[in-house]
């Protein structure tokens, strides 16, 4: 009812007033007046509504008396129809406000249950029916439309390894036996798994009788999965070689942090470093610990380095004597200031071990070395003296062979048949060819014996005019000759003339069959390296046999095919390693072959 229509109930009301019992009408009017207060209408309007009234009674009843009479009953009825009215607005008020504020508070609730993937559940043990919130059915995946489901449906969802845990629980919590808080899985209907923790509180009738379980499910996957990750690296931590330490910036390096497998190492149980009964310092060898402390506080005022590794011994619980690596982290504040160290140590005594075994090792091989090169170096100079004196002493012999061979000769010109002249000619040439020997067998022996003079020297005029010198004696060939720009450098320049004249020689004739021999002397450079070589179109070589190319007397043509004596390119090998260079040779049957030596820069002129 409105405000017009209450008008006009009061006044009719008060029309009435003269033909009812003052009782019926104050009876009447309350009536009306809690209808007024109970439909809202605002106070300012109750008292609207009483002088409307009134102005309606004394237009149909003009008696002054009675319209006294009615204004003096009605007015104690407004006064507290006006009073009800502002406290029932009051009380409308208070209720809107709490309403309000209720559905203000269970927004917010809704907005953390979602945040933190909350979800209340609320089981009537009666009906065995359970309520589940929209977050629940959200967190296990249901349909939006579902709301009320059973027990049975529940247990479809719990995952079948945690089933009869959760049974288990939940028949002791019925009971009262037990609190419910428990961590179990739930697979959805997609498949995938979830881990949930559950809790709740059973809810007693007014008889005492428990008659509701209600309680809250959080999605705790992801800290399920944190903690397996955590367990994973602490297995891995404590069941490795290598030991985790947090050692606090304090004096002796008191241990905050130590793995479990300490023990292993150390001796010492993780308790013992922890609660302070064993400081790091103490165990670190007294011979190493001054060196360790110094090189940790030179660290530690590197502004800019944040990690360091250190390599030192520890003594055991038991007494034993370890060598550890120590890779360590500097962690700190703020300000800069280092407050902790964090490490890795491993156990390093077997490499330390072997490390000594090796040095020792190499201490006696080295000693051996020295021992074996100088009862070599002695040899050689034996040999190399024997072999001149030989050599020089077997010229005379074959001069006097020579010279009765050649004086027979004149002096039995006439009366000598051909093949006593054959026999004689062959004796002068085997004396003239053991004479070459003897020249190069000396020639090697002074070789590895003169001592050298480093001078610069210009590899290309020497090569040039080596080639020069040679080529005259070969004058009815053609050949071509080319040579590359070739650098001045420190040598002897007497023995790189010997290796040009050797290697050159051996080029001009092995390539004498050849219609046209060409000859090429070229260079490269290498890492502090000389590299030269001299290639031809020869007749080449199996480098099969490339071994013996530099050896003494190795020939790899018969004599009557390249006469020669054998000793030219160990002539060039051991003048190239005189000066700490090296030869080798490249080569093929009838194509040809090329002579590589390459000597370092980095001689030292006389």
């Amino acid at each position: 009812m409105g405000t017009a229509a209450f008008k006009e109930a009061y006044a009719s009301l008060l029309s009435t007033f003269v033909q009812n019992p003052e009782e019926r009408y104050l009876a009447e009017a309350a009536d009306l007046g809690r209808a007024l207060v109970r439909s809202g209408v605002p106070p300012e309007e109750i008292a609207e509504i009483h002088e409307y009234a009134l102005r309606h009674f004394a237009q149909e009843f003009p008696d002054k008396t009675l319209l006294e009479s009615v204004t003096r009953v009605s007015a104690p009825l407004m006064e507290m129809l006006m009073a009800y009215g502002l406290a029932f607005r009051e009380l409308l008020d208070e209720r809107k406000r709490t309403e309000r504020e209720l559905l203000e508070s269970n927004s917010r609730l809704g907005k953390a249950q979602s945040v933190a993937r909350m979800g209340f559940f609320d089981w009537d043990l009666t009906t065995d029916d359970i309520e589940l919130s929209q977050d629940i059915i959200k967190l296990f995946g249901l349909h939006p439309d579902t709301r009320r489901v059973t027990p049975d449906f529940v247990a479809r969802v719990i995952h079948p390894d945690d089933l009869a845990f959760v049974q288990s629980n939940m028949e002791l919590t019925l009971k009262g036996e037990q609190e419910c808080n428990i961590d179990h899985r739930v697979v959805r209907p997609d498949g995938t798994v979830i881990w949930v923790h559950a809790q709740a509180d059973l809810i007693h009738d007014e008889d005492g009788n428990t008659s509701r379980l209600l309680g809250t499910v959080v999605d705790i996957t992801e800290r399920k999965h944190t903690e397996e990750a955590l367990s994973v690296a602490n297995d891995i931590i404590n069941f490795s070689p290598a030991v985790a330490f947090l050692w606090k910036n304090e004096q002796g390096w008191p241990v905050q942090y130590v793995s479990r497998n300490v023990m292993k190492l150390f001796g010492y149980t993780a308790e013992e470093f922890m609660a302070g009964e064993v400081c790091y310092a103490n165990v670190v060898h007294p011979d190493d610990l001054e060196v360790v402390s110094e090189q940790i506080a030179a660290y530690s005022k590197e502004r800019h380095r944040n990690e360091f590794t250190q390599e030192y011994r520890i003594i055991t619980k038991d007494g034993q004597v370890k060598w550890i690596d120590n890779r360590t982290c500097m962690q700190r504040n703020a300000e800069g200031e280092i407050t902790h160290y964090q490490g890795i140590v491993l156990d390093i005594t077997d490499r330390k071990q072997a490390e000594q075994r090796v040095w020792e090792l190499n201490i006696s091989l080295e000693r051996r070395v020295n021992e074996r090169t100088a009862e070599l170096k002695a040899a050689n100079r034996e040999l190399e003296a024997f072999a001149y004196s030989v050599s020089h002493d077997l010229k005379a012999p074959l001069r006097g062979i020579d010279g009765c061979a050649g004086r027979l000769e004149e002096e039995l010109a006439g009366s000598l048949n051909p093949e006593c002249r054959r026999l004689l000619d062959m004796v002068r040439q085997k004396t003239h060819h053991m004479g070459r020997l003897i020249d190069e067998l000396l020639t090697f022996s002074r070789i590895g014996r003169a001592a050298l003079t480093i001078t610069e020297v210009d590899m290309r005029s020497v090569a040039q005019s080596t080639f020069q010198e040679l080529a005259a004696a070969h004058a009815g060939r053609e050949i071509e000759f080319t040579i590359g720009d070739l650098p001045t450098l420190l040598a002897d320049i007497n023995l790189m003339r010997q290796v040009w004249t050797n290697l050159l020689d051996n080029a001009i004739k092995f390539t004498g069959p050849r219609r046209v021999a060409r000859i090429e002397i070229g260079y490269r450079e290498a890492a502090d390296q000389h590299v030269f070589f001299v290639r031809d179109n020869g007749v080449g070589f199996d480098m099969e046999y490339v071994d013996k190319l530099f050896g003494v007397f190795q020939r790899l043509h018969y004599e009557d095919e390249f006469p020669g004596t054998g000793v030219g390119l160990a002539n060039v090998r051991r003048a190239v390693e005189r000066h700490g260079g090296e030869a080798w040779a490249e080569g093929a049957i009838d194509q040809g072959a090329t002579i590589f030596f390459r000597l370092p820069r980095n001689q030292e002129k006389a």
